[in-house]
């Protein structure tokens, strides 16, 4: 259940003009919307309509360039909450919805090795282990994806948003971290070097993986790629010069950037106490998939599988 919906008007917007031709991150939104299934909400169009109705000026509901007055805020709670209704004319399909199906350990889906392993065919892309707690201490198990294990799957890996900005901005230094390889589980240190320009126009860096070491250097005016390709940066990316501006700040000298690389994935799974949800895994492609646990020790104790298998495209 995942609702999207457009901006109100800033200072320099105009009503008749956007009613007129949407702006291009509008259209985004609205595009992704369908894309996706998601409920969209044209605020924006509502907004400018309202203005024209009431012979107003964007001004007259902002506190400076873009943040709402309280009068502003109210306008906008109501054009979000009118629309979140329940609409029992579309029903219940799951091809637009998606399913979460739960699967005991004694289901025929799960197939039983003579080995102990656990075998689930399943269509999706997240599966969670909900433990009985009964599983005997010290076992463990290797967790496959078809087959192999998932350390080596760059689609099983995430990095966490990057550290704040420079000037004590609450934004993040750089909007996204890229990458075109699996990651490991570690934590990134970027180091703005010292001949960087003040205003952070032109920053040159170098990047440090906790456990892959120095990684490359380079400048946010290009596109930078890590020598372990565990590090993507675009120059469209970096907030650090609009941040500058903004504030009326220099560069502190030496500034860090730091961000956390994770799995989304479990690659040894062991017992658990009674009802505890562990992630095995999420990320895959939304397909068809064998999920297997490899046991050794005794017992797991797991009592079902939950299976999300989002809508279908």
């Amino acid at each position: 259940e995942i609702v999207l919906w457009t901006s109100h008007l800033n200072s320099q917007e105009k009503p008749d003009a956007l009613n007129a031709k949407l702006d291009d991150r509008c259209t985004k939104i609205l595009e992704v919307a369908d894309q996706y299934h998601c409920l969209k909400i044209h605020l924006r169009k509502k907004w400018c309509d309202y203005l024209i109705a009431n012979n107003m000026s964007s001004t007259n509901l902002l506190r400076d360039s873009v943040h709402l007055k309280p009068e502003g805020c109210d306008l906008y709670a109501k054009f979000i909450s009118e629309e979140l209704v329940y609409a029992p004319e579309l029903g219940n399909n799951p091809t637009f919805s998606g399913t979460i199906k739960t699967v005991d350990i004694n289901d025929p889906a799960v197939e039983k090795g003579a080995d102990n392993r656990l075998t689930i065919r399943f269509t999706g892309n997240r599966v969670v282990a909900v433990s009985d707690g009964t599983g005997k201490a010290g076992a463990q198990a290797q967790v496959l994806l078809d087959g192999k294990p998932m350390a080596n799957d760059k689609a099983l890996w995430a990095i966490k948003r990057p550290s704040n900005g420079p000037a004590k901005i609450w934004m993040p230094a750089i909007n996204n971290i890229a990458f075109n390889t699996p990651l490991l589980e570690e934590v990134w240190t970027l180091t703005c070097l010292p001949d960087s320009t003040p205003d952070g126009t032109k920053i040159h860096f170098k990047v440090v993986g906790s456990k892959t070491g120095e990684d490359g250097e380079g400048w946010n005016t290009e596109r930078f790629v890590s020598k372990s390709g565990r590090v993507i940066i675009e120059p469209m990316d970096w907030r650090i010069p609009w941040t500058l501006s903004y504030k009326k700040a220099t560069l502190p000298e030496g500034f860090q950037v730091t961000w956390q690389a994770y799995p989304q994935f479990t690659a040894t799974y062991t017992p658990q106490a009674t009802a505890t949800r562990t992630v095995l895994m999420q990320g895959c492609s939304n397909t068809s998939h064998t999920l297997t646990l490899v046991p050794q020790g005794g017992s797991l104790g797991i009592r079902e599988f939950v299976i999300h298998t989002p809508p279908l495209d």
